[in-house]
């Protein structure tokens, strides 16, 4: 089914999941069946449909004609995030938000329905399917209730959200929309993490389209971005954490710096790379699977890979503490090692421990008295019923007495029609068949009913000692979260330390300057697609006093939109805390980067190439500041 259900949500439906709720053995007349839970693109927690190198979100748009309130929230890994954009002036910054998180399903309250050139605008934004709500879900007192319910919290203020009217309705419809469809409490959820959009350098949609940042403008590929030269991590959850920084650079030159530094020192150390990259090779994704255990989907392999890796916990901690810099300090010091979690897994749940809950041996041996018992019954049965056959043909001398099982009849003894005459008076007639007869004694109905009860309670007793064990580790899933996401930070920190090494990255000054100098820089997706050392480096300085601006000429094929493409990328990759390909670089913070490359006519909305290209620069001119990087390529 998961493979069908996957091809419907690929196309954009949502898919009803019906199971019967009520054992068959106490049901009176037809088993009582129900929808249990409604997936689609935005709710999907497993299978097919998810990639593990990306998040998939499910966003939500609160709009009051005076402003909108943002939430995203990825259901497979409980990352929760909201922000608000405060004036209806704005709507750049909503498409900008739009366009970076690329939600799978988006939620709309009514009045932005409405708002038809708006709507549309999102549509076309995000390019996916988009439910509208009533205007009940976006009920504000139900949007606290829910809210202060879900996260186990008195208040807004412990959420940081109470003056976040806005905010607030777009979280509530949200959790109540997962409420609807999910139909089970979502004990994996992160605290909700408010951020400001200032926080981070703002790009349009046609900035991170035309820099290929995460993915090409020409088949939507991997290969050929920005992402795929920087990804070395060894980690699901470091790549979707490196994809999330290439989204935000940072605007905060003091967090720059210490990600820079953080990286410096394990560029300057080979071991300090092989040690990581032993121990990160091995790691799961931990927030998925937590995913999958919350959802009470996680079988008993899932307990033991997330065993695997949170043994590894208390070497990395090691590892890091060789590292220098405070952000190795912090990140070693929020890194819980998880030993009673690991322990409580490694003693309870079997090495070999099967995919599925119905296959059994999932419980070690040694752990639980009562299913060791019945293991053993269960275990030994064969040689029981082997000892009786063998008896049975000594008492009766027939030599071809056997013992066998059937699901009908279940264990009988079976005797030829020649020797009918041997038989003794105490078996009891089962069946009779055309070349023998099938008979069975109390004795053996004993040891049936023995067997049979020892399998079905080995069963039962296995499945709620699992589920009491998986309610114990989901006890500390706060803390195995915050370790993962530490150690998807590390993995994205030694991915730009390999990638610096490998590619001969340098580190650059970043400062609150206004000032963008590069000396001998490369375009780092370009020189990666040529022969080594055949890129033609060239320099670049930029301030805002002298040097505001640089017009560059020259013949087609020349490499102009590679030059200032690459200028854009390297104040980028500055930003986000990656060595960059230069012989030497100085950035000066920027808060934002525009681009106006190539354009084409946009039919759907009745304008033409010009009139494309004179919307874009329109929006850089009203929205651009003294600290933004503008790039135009070619206007008019």
């Amino acid at each position: 089914a998961e493979a069908y259900i996957s091809r419907l949500i690929e196309k954009g439906y949502k898919v009803a999941i019906c199971e019967q709720v009520e054992d068959p053995r106490e049901a009176k007349g037809i088993v009582k069946r129900d929808v249990v839970r409604i997936l689609s693109p935005g709710t999907v927690n497993e299978g097919k449909f998810l990639k593990g190198e990306k998040n998939n979100y499910i966003m939500s748009v609160y709009y009051d004609m005076v402003g909108f309130g943002l939430s995203y929230l990825d259901v497979s890994t409980g990352e929760f995030y909201v922000t608000e954009v405060r004036s209806d002036t704005e709507r750049t910054k909503l498409m900008e938000e739009i366009s970076k998180v690329r939600p799978s399903e988006m939620i709309v309250n009514t009045m932005l329905y409405e708002q038809k050139d708006l709507h549309l605008q999102v549509k076309r934004q995000g390019n996916v399917y988009v439910n509208v709500l009533k205007n009940k879900y976006f009920d504000h007192q139900k949007a606290v209730g829910k809210m202060t319910d879900v996260f186990q919290v008195f208040s807004l203020q412990a959420l940081g959200l109470e003056k976040k009217e806005r905010a607030v309705k777009a979280c509530g419809a949200l959790l109540e929309y997962l409420d609807e469809t999910q139909k089970r409490e979502l004990t994996h959820l992160d605290k909700i993490h408010w951020y400001h959009s200032d926080e981070f350098v703002s790009m349009d949609h046609a900035t991170r389209s035309n820099l290929e940042l995460v993915q090409t403008i020409r088949g939507g590929e991997k290969k050929g971005s920005l992402l795929h030269i920087l990804d070395r991590t060894l980690t699901a959850m470091g790549s979707r954490k490196l994809k999330q920084w290439i989204d935000e650079p940072l605007t905060n030159a003091e967090e720059i710096t210490k990600r820079l530094d953080a990286v410096e020192s394990v560029v300057n150390s080979v071991s300090l790379q092989n040690e990581l990259k032993e121990l990160l090779s091995k790691i799961y994704d931990l927030k998925r699977l937590l995913g999958k255990l919350s959802f009470g989907n996680g079988t008993p392999k899932d307990l033991m890979d997330l065993q695997t890796s949170i043994a590894l916990i208390p070497s990395l901690k090691q590892v890091l503490g060789k590292n220098k810099g405070q952000m190795w300090k912090d990140l070693d010091k929020s890194l819980d090692p998880l030993e009673d979690v690991s322990a409580l897994i490694e003693e309870s749940i079997s090495s070999n421990a099967p995919a599925s809950l119905k296959e059994g041996n999932i419980i070690k041996t040694g752990y639980h008295q009562e299913i060791d018992e019945y293991r053993e019954i269960s275990e030994n049965s064969r040689e029981k019923i082997l000892a009786m056959e063998k008896s049975e043909k000594e008492k009766t001398g027939i030599r071809s007495l056997k013992v066998k099982y059937n699901k009908v009849f279940g264990y009988y003894i079976e005797v030829t029609k020649s020797n009918l005459s041997l038989v003794p008076e105490e078996y009891i007639r089962k069946q009779t068949l055309a070349n023998c007869e099938r008979y069975f004694t109390n004795e053996l109905k004993a040891l049936e009913e023995k067997i049979v009860e020892a399998d079905s309670r080995l069963s039962v007793l296995e499945y709620e000692v699992f589920m009491q064990i998986r309610s114990r580790v989901l006890e500390s899933v706060e803390r195995i979260k915050e370790s993962a996401e530490v150690i998807s930070i590390v993995d994205v920190l030694y991915s730009y330390a390999r990638c610096a090494t490998e590619n001969q990255y340098v580190k650059p000054t970043v400062d609150d300057s206004s000032r963008v100098v590069i000396f001998e820089g490369r375009h780092p997706v370009v020189e990666s697609m040529i022969e080594k050392n055949a890129f033609v480096p060239n320099s670049c300085e930029l301030d805002d006093q002298q040097q505001r601006m640089m017009i560059l000429t020259g013949p087609n094929m020349a490499g102009k939109s590679t030059y200032i493409r690459q200028v854009a990328l390297i104040v980028l990759m500055a930003q986000i805390g990656s060595f960059v390909p230069a012989q030497k670089a100085h950035v000066g913070t920027v808060d934002r980067i525009f681009t106006r490359v190539g354009a084409s006519d946009d039919l759907a909305s009745g304008q033409s190439t010009f009139m494309v290209e004179m919307s874009e620069v329109s929006n850089i001119l009203k929205n651009a500041t003294a600290k933004s990087l503008v790039i135009l390529d070619e206007i008019g």
